[in-house]
């Protein structure tokens, strides 16, 4: 019905708050667009901590610790995800209700954050970021209030958590940090405490926007088969740096998943002059490093000054004997402080090409390591980053609540209209009703006024000649003439008669006399040169239509009588049995030779008009007997 949608919207915009949350929505819309997003894959890496499994939750806290003391402003909880048999969990071990406690420099203890709701009902491993006044601290602990139980097992609760950051004006200061806790599941792969700061999570590296030109560096494999791929940046001058951070390639399909290409051992060299010795300031060891998945590897060196930096990868990615090694990294920073020193420098490498195509858009590229994209997204500060997840969730939750008013208001309005709109259409047709009605009272009305009119008439103009006639016949004349003029008075009297029957049918108000006398009154008029004799029973009241077909059956009978019987007695029987009435009119006259096909047809078509049967008992010498039973409709009052 779009015009009560119309109505229902008009209403709704005037009388509620919908244009105002209607608003809301659409800043809502615009400020998410500008907002990061967490991949839609698990970036997978390391799952992060996990503590033991008991039947409270306040005895399942973490802990970080700064022995000289570490100033800190906010928080950030990114939730695990792990894939089971049973499905995905994307909020595993992550507390409804939690509190944040604190020990400052002075030995003061303190909570600086308490959560009573992180909305798990509509989380999705996003994260939970807390700002609080700005303090110093020694210790920070995270106590959980309510965890969820696990599935299938009752009353049994374990507190996990992918990664937490701890910020001092938008810097993490939570890897510099010392962990402990209550109880850590260390020995299973991916659990350990230390992968708390290890800036590994399902949501991926800190990316936001579209896409470069190029997925990173993918080199050579022809260089891969014969010697160590290396590939240097010239940073344009002698800068000095403090750490490197390293990003894994998205990958995009289920054997070169994230991280798929990520070197397995590795090293850093440096040199000030294009003619020195490389200097080593980090090699990965001896140890295979784990594949981080589509995530960050930070590593903290010691502050270093150099211009050329060269990555050497000492042994490709090679899952298994059946997969070609490669060498694929998204993205290589050399950082001073928070600042990406590296960025758009000259780089060079041992490959034999620039670049290599992916697919119809992107490449592979020696100059794409260091261009300030991942493989899906613009690089970001870790705070912006995380602010931006937990800002665009807590925007999300507000648009669903936000949602759910505007659906009510729409649906209430909706309804509301369409019930003012039935009521105006009942309205409306009750009023056609009424004049239709009121037009057929006045319709009805000039009828009867018009029938009146005629009665009237016939009654005043055909009764009075007939009257006049009636009297001229009883002057006194010759014996032929009195006879005539005498049969001219009975059928004068009988059309006067039959002119009121008429009157009082076409004029239902008006009072009638009773059937037995109006029968009387024909059968004197009729059988006045006979013997007859009227026999009634108990004397029914017909209806109009059924006085007006049994008038005319007994006057149509009497008349077949005077002009083909020659009787000279007849006797007429009235009477009612069971709602029926039997009428028998029978004389003595000569009789006839009965044909039912042939015989008494308008009697037949009278009897039929009633719902009766006739029965007809005559022979020729025997006179003849009608039997009419038809059933009894009384008149109304």
């Amino acid at each position: 019905m779009p015009n009560a949608q119309g109505i229902a919207r008009w209403a709704a915009l005037q009388c509620t708050q919908l244009s105002k949350y209607e608003q809301r929505v659409a800043e809502i819309d615009a400020e998410i667009r500008d907002l990061p997003r967490a991949s839609d894959l698990d970036a997978r890496g390391t799952h992060g901590y996990h503590s033991d499994f008991t039947t409270d939750s306040r005895s399942n806290w973490i802990e970080l610790s700064w022995p000289d003391g570490q100033w800190v402003d906010s928080l950030a909880l990114i939730p695990t995800r792990i894939n089971t048999q049973s499905g995905v969990f994307a909020n595993y071990g992550f507390p409804r209700s939690f509190f944040v406690e604190a020990i400052d420099t002075q030995g003061r203890s303190m909570q600086i954050a308490e959560v009573a709701d992180t909305r798990l009902d509509l989380r999705w491993g996003d994260p939970l970021f807390l700002r609080f006044p700005r303090c110093h601290l020694r210790r920070l602990r995270i106590t959980p209030t309510d965890l969820p139980e696990l599935k299938d097992k009752k009353n049994v609760r374990g507190f996990s958590l992918a990664e937490c950051l701890v910020f001092d004006q938008k810097v993490n200061r939570a890897p510099a940090s010392t962990l402990s806790a209550a109880f850590s599941i260390d020995g299973e792969s991916g659990w350990n405490i230390r992968y708390l700061t290890d800036m590994q999570s399902p949501l991926g590296p800190p990316e936001k926007g579209s896409v470069g030109e190029s997925l990173g560096w993918h080199s050579d494999l022809l260089v891969i088969a014969q010697q160590s791929p290396w590939i240097e940046i010239d940073l344009g001058h002698i800068r000095e740096f403090d750490a490197f951070r390293f990003f894994g390639a998205r990958g995009d399909s289920p054997i070169k998943g994230p991280g798929f290409g990520f070197p397995q051992r590795m090293r850093v060299e440096v040199r000030s002059g294009i003619d020195d010795s490389p200097v080593v300031v980090w090699d990965s060891g001896n140890e295979m490093i784990p594949n981080p998945g589509y995530n960050v590897i930070d590593v903290a060196i010691s502050r270093t000054r150099a211009r050329y930096v060269r990555l050497v990868v000492e042994k490709p990615d090679q899952p298994d004997v059946l997969t070609i090694p490669r060498v694929l990294i998204s993205e290589w920073e050399v950082r001073d402080g928070l600042h990406n020193v590296a960025l758009h420098c000259n780089v060079s490498s041992n490959d034999g090409y620039d670049s290599i195509p992916h697919d119809s858009k992107r490449v592979w590229s020696r100059k794409g390591i260091n261009d300030g994209y991942t493989s899906s997204g613009c690089i970001m500060s870790d705070y912006e980053w995380i602010v931006g997840l937990s800002r665009r969730f807590d925007l999300l939750v507000e648009r669903d609540a936000l949602s759910k008013k505007i659906a009510a208001i729409d649906s209430r309005s909706r309804r509301i209209a369409n019930s003012l709109l039935i009521a105006a259409l009942s309205l409306i047709i009750a009023s056609l009703v009424l004049m239709l009605r009121r037009s057929h009272w006045q319709n009805a009305k000039k009828i009867k006024e018009l029938r009146m009119s005629i009665s009237s008439d016939l009654h005043d103009e055909v009764g009075s000649n007939l009257a006049t006639i009636s009297l001229l016949a009883d002057l006194p004349q010759g014996s032929e003439e009195g006879g005539k003029l005498k049969e001219v008075k009975r059928l004068a009297t009988e059309t006067s008669l039959s002119l009121r029957e008429i009157v009082d049918l076409t004029l239902a108000d008006r009072t009638r006399r009773p059937l037995i006398e109006r029968m009387r009154d024909i059968a004197s008029l009729m059988l006045c040169d006979h013997q007859w004799h009227l026999d009634v029973g108990d004397p029914p009241e017909l209806g109009p239509l059924q006085r007006r077909d049994f008038i005319f059956y007994f006057k149509e009978a009497l008349h077949n009588i005077i002009q083909h019987a020659s009787a000279k007695r007849v006797t007429i029987r009235i009477f009612v049995v069971e709602k029926r009435v039997h009428l028998e009119i029978q004389d003595n006259g000569r009789g006839f030779e009965y044909d039912h096909a042939r015989s008494l047809l308008t009697l037949h078509q009278r009897a039929t008009s009633l719902g009766g049967i006739l029965q007809v008992e005559t022979g020729r010498g025997k006179g003849t007997c009608l039997r009419l039973d038809f059933p009894f409709t009384a008149q109304k009052p």
